[in-house]
């Protein structure tokens, strides 16, 4: 399959999944992009197709934000994308791609964490302020794996957030961090003019999915669509950590 059908099939999982379940679009298509390109591309082709799909996401959900808690966010983020995106040049491309297995393999351990514990509802969320060091950490990981879903959504859920506004919060955040990383790659080269066809197919495909998943949003279960990434991602993960 040509890398420019992939990231467009991938573009359409991550709207609709992410739209749907609030997680898991940035992972799908790191995991989904990861079987043909090189980690470098990867890293490049996410960053403009998520900042699309954020973008959108964010245009139906915008009401409902978090501000306080985005604010925090954008605080430690956009500093640590920059730099992350600067450096992503000079990473070993093995590196990367350990890196992107760990993410993702992270992933699926939160997730199935999350499944098992019963917690007790919180009094109160979790102050905004926490979401600094968690910025950093999300402008950071984005830049240099091209995700950041593990870092993000527990900070959010602590805060209360769920569906629209936790989708709308998040959006706003990775958004900009993919904004940030895209102007960045577009300069350094890690995004170059080559890898812009299929950049721009899987940004068609994303706004699409984020369309449908709004549409199918509540009508069925969330548990549906994590289980099944889930246990797409682990494969993509352990091929990506055994090279």
């Amino acid at each position: 399959m040509s890398l420019v059908v992939l990231a467009a099939v991938g573009g359409f999982a991550a709207g609709v999944i992410t739209t749907v379940a609030g997680i898991g679009g940035g992972i799908s298509l790191v995991a989904l992009l990861s079987l043909v390109a090189e980690p470098r591309e990867v890293v490049g082709l996410t960053a403009p197709v998520l900042m699309i799909g954020n973008g959108t996401r964010f245009a139906m959900f915008r009401g409902e934000v978090d501000r306080p808690a985005a604010r925090w966010l954008l605080v430690g983020a956009v500093p640590a994308a920059i730099a992350g995106a600067l450096l992503l040049p000079q990473l070993p491309g093995r590196a990367i791609q350990i890196g992107m297995g760990a993410l993702l393999l992270t992933f699926v351990v939160v997730q199935l964490v999350r499944e098992r514990r019963d917690q007790p509802p919180r009094a109160e969320a979790v102050a905004a302020p926490v979401g600094l060091p968690v910025g950093i950490a999300l402008g950071g990981l984005s830049a240099t794996v091209g995700g950041a879903g593990p870092i993000n959504a527990p900070y959010l859920h602590a805060r209360g957030l769920r569906k629209g506004a936790f989708a709308a919060t998040n959006a706003v955040t990775n958004g900009t961090v993919h904004a940030l990383k895209t102007g960045v790659f577009l300069v350094n080269g890690i995004l170059t003019v080559g890898n812009l066809g299929a950049a721009a197919a899987a940004a068609v495909t994303v706004t699409l999915g984020n369309r449908v998943g709004q549409a199918i949003l509540g009508r069925i279960s969330e548990e549906v669509f994590v289980r099944l990434l889930l246990v797409a991602v682990t494969i993509a993960a352990v091929r990506l950590l055994l090279g």
